[in-house]
């Protein structure tokens, strides 16, 4: 006989989307996925190496960081918190702040990441369920340290 696993869902404050200022919840994240990478930046000057047909191989700085989330989430229409009117806020151009939740359990992952909106989708069925949204977001400044969610 198989045994049963626990599972602890992430659900409520554990991982969200705020507006600009953080103080208004405007949807709940359902899956999100976070990209990052480097772009070198070559360093030719009369020192570097060659190889032997005359080839320049730079020494390359660390280059420029670049980071990204994608994610799913579900419109917050909480009259409390003032989105009930269908103007979320979310779309295209807007400016926002994630918490992004690793671990419910311990409340750890990446909290107050601000970024862009560059994509947004939004959609509904006919199958008496939440409104889904996906949107990209490109991060601004630098990515947020691992550690406590609150």
């Amino acid at each position: 006989m198989a045994t049963s696993q626990t599972f602890v869902p992430t659900s409520g404050t554990d991982g969200r989307v705020l507006n600009q200022t953080g103080d208004v919840i405007l949807a709940g994240i359902s899956e999100w996925k976070r990209s990052s990478k480097v772009t070198p930046i070559p360093l030719a000057q009369f020192e570097s190496g060659a190889s032997a047909n005359g080839t320049v191989q730079p020494n390359q700085l660390r280059g420029l960081g670049d980071s990204t989330v994608t994610l799913t989430g579900i419109y917050n229409l909480d009259p409390t918190a003032q989105t009930e009117t269908g103007n979320t806020g979310l779309e295209q151009g807007a400016y926002v702040t994630l918490n992004l939740v690793i671990s419910k359990t311990i409340a750890t992952g990446y909290q107050g990441v601000p970024g862009w909106i560059t994509a947004f989708e939004v959609g509904q069925k006919i199958d008496n369920q939440a409104c889904v949204f996906t949107a990209t977001l490109t991060v601004d400044g630098v990515f947020p340290d691992y550690g406590a969610v609150s």
